[in-house]
């Protein structure tokens, strides 16, 4: 049966949808989610390894890691490959086989990168789960990414940093394999779960033919977000056991104009100029400007509470300082408070002198005191 397949079945429950100029969503109930059928995913292996200037690794030694890693994930059919340090090199743009050594060896002696530079990890898995997302269509959504980071030096690896944002495309897997020797792998957290680094079952949806995965481990409610979409077609979601996707019974039922819709096309721009680093600095302005007209909070903005009106002033700079420099709304806390008036101080400075002078003049009578005791 063809996996993208559509049968002519329904699941009982009610979504509510909604359109916007940049896409559609449906919102998933918590009271709705234990009834959804979900699935677990496959795992591919994308072996990320470190071209660190000062690291000592050639071809066959990472050709011998690869291979011993293979040896403990046999089950795994497919890696990927990709070298890094500052820059990233592809060394095999698509999916291979992991029983072809030919593929695998005639990948690394391809490789042009050189070592330089430093290995920023956080850039790197950045950088290709936003790829990997982009590209989930056809037969690919039924395949994660499990990355493994190779190098011969684990102190020079910049580890990776403020994560949570691209959990939303890797909700199988929150953490990462890291192995420095042969035949050693431990496992690292991609981001802080109260779950532990585990896999996890998940929640596949599509609408025409753009596809949402959702984490199935969540007892919140869920929203499935389909860029550029517009939700005529209704949505589906998969059935493991039946090898097909089941229309989910709902509505488009919140009008494109209305507000709420409105803020969800914020999130959906928000959301693609995150994932696109060189469209953030250009449109960081205009989102900062639209979530303060809808008074809508996204992942860009912030909100704080000024507590005096003398703040505003600076508050205004600042927020033009840091958007000229395109660092968003991270405001630091250097707001000048005001001086206490001059009176105040005086009085103080009066006490203080007072309590001196009173305690060196008590001095020779407590000396006198203590002779005639002594005597």
């Amino acid at each position: 049966m063809n996996l993208n397949q559509t049968v002519n079945q329904s699941v009982p429950q009610l979504v509510s949808g909604a359109t916007s100029k940049n896409g559609a969503f449906i919102i998933l109930p918590k009271e709705v989610l234990s009834g959804l059928p979900k699935m677990k995913r496959k795992p591919y292996l994308h072996f990320i390894l470190d071209f660190f200037k000062g690291i000592q690794a050639t071809s066959n030694t990472y050709v011998e890691q690869i291979n011993s890693v293979m040896n403990q994930y046999s089950d795994v059919n497919k890696i990927k490959i990709t070298a890094a340090n500052f820059d990233v090199e592809e060394l095999t743009p698509k999916l291979i086989s992991s029983q072809d050594k030919y593929a695998i060896r005639h990948a690394m002696d391809q490789s042009r990168l050189g070592n330089q530079g430093s290995l920023d990890l956080g850039r790197v898995i950045k950088q290709e789960l936003a790829r990997y997302y982009r590209n989930l269509n056809g037969e690919n959504w039924q395949e994660y990414p499990l990355f493994i980071v190779m190098t011969q030096n684990p102190m020079n690896i910049l580890p990776p940093d403020d994560m949570e944002f691209f959990s939303l495309h890797l909700p199988d897997c929150n953490y990462y394999l890291f192995s420095a020797q042969l035949n050693q792998i431990e496992k690292r957290p991609l981001w802080m779960s109260s779950q532990g680094m585990k896999e996890r079952e998940v929640f596949v949806l599509k609408s025409n033919d753009l596809i949402s995965i959702l984490p199935a481990s969540s007892e919140d409610a869920q929203a499935a977000y389909f860029y550029g979409h517009d939700g005529s077609s209704g949505a589906a979601i998969y059935d493991s056991s039946l090898q097909s996707f089941l229309p989910v019974k709902g509505a488009w039922n919140i009008s494109e104009a209305s507000s709420y819709a409105q803020g969800v096309d914020l999130i959906f721009k928000n959301f693609q100029v995150m994932t696109n680093p060189r469209e953030f600095d250009k449109s960081l302005p205009a989102l900062v400007q639209a979530s303060r007209d809808s008074g809508i909070m996204i992942p860009s903005t912030s909100y704080i509470i000024v507590e005096r009106s003398s703040q505003w002033k600076t508050l205004r700079l600042k927020e033009k300082q840091r958007l000229g420099i395109s660092q968003g709304l991270e405001f630091e806390e250097d707001f000048n408070t005001p001086s206490p008036p001059l009176w105040l101080m005086l009085f103080l400075l009066f006490i203080f002198y007072w309590v001196k002078n009173r305690k060196g003049s008590a001095m020779p009578g407590e000396e006198r005191k203590s002779c005639v005791l002594r005597n």
